[in-house]
């Protein structure tokens, strides 16, 4: 995954003078990053059902990992909301905006997405500009609408 590409510490150091060498211990920034980024790419826009999925021992094991967070001690919605204060507005766009610029160069996000591990689900997605609701997409036979469709299978009429 991501974090095997990229060591993402280079975020301590851009955040380095926004924290005290005094006080409790704190969440690593990069793994604040990378979980708020993970929650961007799976497209969960309400923090707190992203966090409940995170907070599950099972569904979130994969999040948890690549951000290198433990089960022990995970963040609430007051920990992002606290950290985006520490570093202000600006900061955290900044470095967020550059997090996501490297997924885009990954092309770990690429806003065309039609397929997800080899299967095409319906949806009203354009492809190749042309809506699918216009039947110029064909269905082979034995396959019915609302069922995964694999990429292979689908043929585009001229």
């Amino acid at each position: 995954m991501i974090t095997s590409l990229i060591d993402f510490s280079f975020i301590r150091s851009l955040v380095a003078d926004c924290y005290s060498p005094y006080g409790p211990p704190c969440y690593d920034p990069p793994s604040l990053f990378l979980l708020d980024l993970f929650r961007y790419v799976d497209g969960y826009h309400n923090m707190s059902q992203f966090l409940e999925l995170v907070h599950d021992e099972y569904r979130g094991r994969a999040y948890r990992t690549y951000a290198g967070i433990s089960m022990d001690h995970l963040p609430c919605e007051g920990t992002f909301s606290n950290f985006r204060i520490r570093l202000g507005e600006n900061l955290y766009n900044e470095i967020f905006h550059v997090l996501a610029g490297i997924f885009h160069q990954l092309e770990m996000i690429t806003f065309k997405i039609l397929a997800h591990d080899g299967t095409l689900y319906p949806t009203r997605a354009r492809y190749k500009g042309l809506p699918c609701e216009m039947q110029l997409c064909c269905v082979p036979p034995g396959i019915s609408q609302g069922k995964p469709i694999s990429v292979m299978s689908v043929r585009v009429s001229p």
